[in-house]
Order: structure tokens, then C-alpha cells, then sequence
């Protein structure tokens, strides 16, 4: 065997660029190492720097037809799957939820949608889920869940929006588990508002909206519900420091002006430890949370 020469490549950057090949050849049981040396012309390319710069031109310029050449069909799923920014409002049928939040909604840039009056549009433009959705609110049930979550995914994508405050939602643990699960995503703050039982059934039976569910037999199948259902959910969320409670017995401009406190643009929602009234206290504590 001959004698081993090994050649190393360089690349000169500047007016010129040197590439040199190694290419091996074997002649007469000999191992001969042939130095090839091909020449590359920059045209007009002085610095690294600029050799750089039409890098990223080109780069810039195929993301822009890798975007183009998105289907139709991937766009949609990308804005359906962005980050949702949400805040949950519960507490007992008459308490004020639907007011105050379509005034502070508009008052923060968020959209306002309340599980029971997506509920009450379903009854009237769906013939086919309408009836049993009617015979439930009147029972004081809960819609399941995945129609529930149909037709407020629906609104969320109609929206155009993606900051939201749901009120009267979530209703009961298995329609909290679907949302979360359905969007990935949790709330960044749950709302509850206390009022006595007795002041939101005053309001409750003296409003005149045409509710197939304000009259007094109704009233007491929702206040079991919640009871039984709704506070569960809003423990499981106190459990994780979510909850601010708010006094929704006082004057409406007063649970106004406190919503704006703690929603407003200047402020950043922060749930804080709340104490829990006794009323709110003998509840959780009958149903053994």
C-alpha cells in the first residue's frame, strides 16, 4: 500500500469563494488522494453579512408561500383552537348575573354569553332539541352537556372574540369537566355572587321576561339545583384560588362599580381569598364539600 495523503477543505469567504473536493481513486492497489478544486462566484457578495441577509430574504419569502398555501379548512381549526380567555360568573337564580355582566362585557372589551339565554334562542330556532331543552329548564334540570357545549361553541367561534364572561356557567361538574376538556382551557377567574334566598326570589317573581321558569314551583327546582350542583363547582374552583365572591345583595350600581374594580382595563384580575359568609358556609357544609 502507498503512502496516505489526507487533503482538508476550506471555504474562503470575500470576493471569491474556494471550494475544495477530496476525491479518492485507487490505481494499482495504491490509495491516491486527488485534490479537485471547484471555484464559486458571489456576484456582487463582499461580506458574510450579506451572504447572511439573502438567507433570510428567502426564508422570508417561502413562509409567506407555506401561508399562502394553508387550506382553508387548517385556517379555520388554527382560530378555533387559539388561547381563550374566559371568566366564569355563578351564584343562585336571581342574583343579578345577567345584568351586571352584559354591562361590565361591554365595559372591558369581552363578550357577554349566558349559558340560559343561549338555552332559551335553542328552544325557539331548533325543532328538534328545542322541546327537550324547554321541558328541562321548566324542571329546573341541566341540558347535557354536549348540546350544551355545542351551542356555546358555536357562539364562542360566531363571536370573533376570544375574551369571554359566561354567565351561569358552568351549571354542575360533568358540564365544567366537558368545557375544559372540549377547550383546553380554564377559567382565569370564577365571579360568585351571594344574595340571600329570599331577595332573589323577590326579584326573581317580580321581573315580568316571559321565562317559562320564573314562578314559584320552578324557582325551588332551581334553587335545589344550584344547591345541589352548582356550589360544588364553585368549591372545586375556591379549592384552586379562583374564586372572588362578590355581594350581589347591594344596589346594582354598587355591584357595578366593584365588577369595574376588579375587571376594569387598568386592573388584572386576581381572585383573592374571600371569606366565605355563612350562609355560603351552612351550604357547602349540608352538602358535605
Amino acid at each position: 500500500m502507498g503512502d496516505m495523503k489526507e487533503e482538508t477543505s476550506e471555504m474562503v469567504i470575500g470576493e471569491h469563494a474556494i471550494e475544495t473536493v477530496s476525491v479518492d481513486k485507487t490505481t494499482n492497489n495504491e490509495f491516491v488522494s486527488e485534490n479537485t478544486t471547484t471555484e464559486l462566484e458571489f456576484s456582487e457578495k463582499e461580506t458574510f453579512d450579506e451572504i447572511l441577509s439573502e438567507n433570510k430574504t428567502v426564508e422570508s419569502v417561502c413562509e409567506k408561500e407555506t401561508k399562502e398555501a394553508v387550506p382553508e379548512e387548517t385556517a379555520k381549526e388554527t382560530v378555533t383552537e387559539k388561547k381563550l380567555v374566559v371568566v366564569f360568573v355563578l351564584g343562585g337564580p336571581g342574583g343579578g348575573k345577567s345584568t351586571q355582566c352584559a354591562k361590565i362585557a361591554k365595559e372591558v372589551g369581552y363578550t357577554h354569553l349566558s349559558s340560559g339565554d343561549l338555552l332559551r334562542q335553542t328552544i325557539k330556532s331548533d325543532p328538534v332539541n328545542g322541546p327537550m331543552i324547554e321541558a328541562m329548564i321548566k324542571e329546573g334540570k341541566s341540558v347535557p352537556p354536549d348540546i350544551t357545549m355545542e351551542i356555546l361553541q358555536k357562539a364562542i367561534e360566531e363571536s370573533g372574540n376570544d375574551k369571554f364572561i359566561l354567565d351561569g356557567f358552568p351549571r354542575d361538574e360533568e358540564i365544567r369537566a366537558a368545557f375544559e376538556s372540549a377547550t383546553k382551557t380554564e377559567p382565569e377567574l370564577v365571579l360568585f355572587f351571594e344574595c340571600s334566598e329570599e331577595e332573589r326570589e323577590r326579584r326573581i317573581l317580580s321581573r315580568n321576561q316571559g321565562r317559562v321558569d320564573d314562578n314559584s314551583e320552578s324557582v325551588r327546582k332551581r334553587f335545589r339545583y344550584f344547591q345541589e350542583h352548582t356550589l360544588p363547582v364553585v368549591d372545586y374552583y375556591k379549592r384552586k384560588g379562583l374564586v372572588l365572591q362578590i355581594d350581589a345583595g347591594r344596589l346594582e350600581e354598587e355591584v357595578f362599580e366593584t365588577l369595574k374594580s376588579i375587571l376594569g382595563p387598568s386592573t388584572t384580575m386576581q381572585a383573592e381569598e374571600a371569606p366565605i359568609t355563612e350562609e355560603l358556609g351552612k351550604k357547602i357544609s349540608e352538602l358535605g364539600l
